[in-house]
């Protein structure tokens, strides 16, 4: 029961928990649009003096969040933590409906989606529609032909950092070469790309 009543401020706008009220009024912020902190480098303005205190360390170029192990900095802490996930295969985020685990809360919330048939990014251009605003920004550029993904060892380019792991794995002699799971992730995200299209 101490949980609950901790847990019990909820924005009525999107439905979001908070621990505290002051914790609710400072995301109340971002509805009604206020944003009273703006930094004096670059007049970007936050809604709170915390954010605007994590956005000031990029014009100093301090990065005192280091990776143990690969060496990787970061500016944010927060940026770290998401970072470290990579060197584990912990995932302790499952979907409800296949059983799908996931590294992150965040993209658990996006695959969600993927079982309720929603799918609110169209295409101006073809009208193909998609799951994930990702996804179309990824799609806009076989319009574009814009290739910002170049591999580093030969004059390949591609529309998404997935399309240029893969060229290398099966290219460049399977650096980097995808595990099982990723292999069928990337298969069912492939067998969805095909059936939207």
């Amino acid at each position: 029961h101490q949980e609950r009543k901790k847990l019990s401020f909820i924005c009525e706008e999107c439905g979001k928990i908070f621990s505290s009220k002051h914790q609710l009024k400072m995301h109340k912020r971002t509805h009604l649009g206020l944003t009273p902190y703006s930094c004096t480098e670059c007049d970007k303005r936050f809604t709170t003096r915390g954010n605007l205190t994590i956005h000031q360390v990029i014009h100093t170029g301090e990065r005192p969040f280091g990776c143990a192990t690969c060496g990787m900095t970061f500016s944010v802490k927060k940026n770290l933590d998401r970072h470290q996930l990579k060197h584990t295969d912990e995932r302790k985020f499952e979907c409800d409906a296949c059983g799908m685990k996931f590294k992150e809360a965040g993209v658990l919330k996006r695959h969600l989606i993927t079982h309720t048939g929603e799918r609110n990014y169209g295409c101006d251009i073809c009208g193909k529609t998609y799951v994930d605003r990702t996804y179309i920004k990824i799609h806009l550029r076989t319009h574009t032909g814009d290739k910002p993904f170049g591999c580093d060892q030969c004059s390949s380019a591609f529309i998404s950092k997935r399309q240029l792991k893969q060229h290398k794995a099966h290219v460049h002699g399977g650096v980097g070469e995808p595990s099982s799971y990723q292999r069928l992730k990337l298969k069912k995200m492939m067998k969805m790309v095909n059936n939207s299209m």
